[in-house]
């Protein structure tokens, strides 16, 4: 897998679920590692709904994903 610029929700949900997919985990052991509703992962994926802080970090822990953030530079 490598690193990706991620700008939109659609986005991130993609890459949670190309994530998951590479490492050959279903929705369900995800969701249970994870410890969130199956629910909750499967709206994330499709980008129809952001997780709470801390099921997003129980998301990202699981998968072993590093997220960094950093601050854009104004257009001038």
């Amino acid at each position: 897998m490598t690193n990706q610029l991620i700008t939109n929700l659609t986005d991130m949900g993609k890459y949670i679920q190309d994530v998951r997919k590479f490492k050959k985990m279903t929705q369900i052991n995800t969701s249970e590692s994870a410890k969130i509703a199956k629910g909750t992962l499967l709206h994330f994926e499709a980008g129809r709904r952001l997780p709470q802080g801390d099921n997003l970090f129980s998301i990202l822990v699981t998968l072993g994903i590093e997220m960094v953030l950093t601050v854009k530079e104004p257009e001038i």
